[in-house]
């Protein structure tokens, strides 16, 4: 049975990608790529019911792209809490 969705940590996930989506495309990350992750999870969040394939498989996408800066700091942020929604990787302590 897959994880249910944590609509707040995607909200916030959302939130963080949109307000650090300069300074990540200016480390690396595709800005286009980003964008379209980011409107395909607010459509399916706005969703009575999202369907949790296409909000795992964009989330999974959107951790591909950010992984490009990985080394930054500030997308290790994002990553850490794409893990955290995914339930993969180390949770925040």
């Amino acid at each position: 049975m897959p994880k249910p969705i944590e609509h707040d940590k995607v909200q916030d996930l959302i939130r963080q990608v949109r307000e650090q989506s300069d300074a990540l495309a200016d480390r690396g990350v595709d800005p286009l790529a980003l964008e379209a992750h980011i409107e395909k999870l607010e459509a399916e969040m706005q969703k009575p019911e999202p369907d949790h394939g296409a909000v795992s498989d964009t989330l999974a996408a959107l951790e591909t792209t950010v992984g490009a800066a990985e080394e930054d700091l500030m997308s290790k942020g994002v990553l850490q809490l794409l893990n955290q929604i995914l339930g993969t990787g180390v949770p925040n302590p």
